[in-house]
């Protein structure tokens, strides 16, 4: 989308006005700012100290393919990828 270095909350709002879901490893900064943002929703990496929950690619791309095939409208929704498992 070109916004490489732009501020998190431009990135929400660009992702939220071309209604696409928002993947990110920046958790902590996207929580603050979720409730600022009407959003498409964002998926949240999470780098884990537990070996056990971290996510390799392969697993990222798993998991949001969980998410996808759900019935659950992402709208505004943050969900941690850490915790869906395929």
């Amino acid at each position: 989308m070109g916004l490489g270095g732009a501020s998190d909350k431009v990135v929400l709002q660009a992702a939220a006005e071309a209604n696409r879901v928002l993947l990110t490893r920046n958790c902590d900064d996207f929580r603050r700012i979720a409730h600022k943002v009407s959003h498409s929703g964002i998926l949240l990496v999470y780098s884990h100290v537990v070996v056990a929950k971290r996510l390799a690619y392969a697993d990222i791309v798993a998991a949001v393919k969980v998410v996808e095939t759900s019935e659950v409208s992402l709208s505004g929704m943050m969900i941690a990828l850490n915790d869906v498992r395929p």
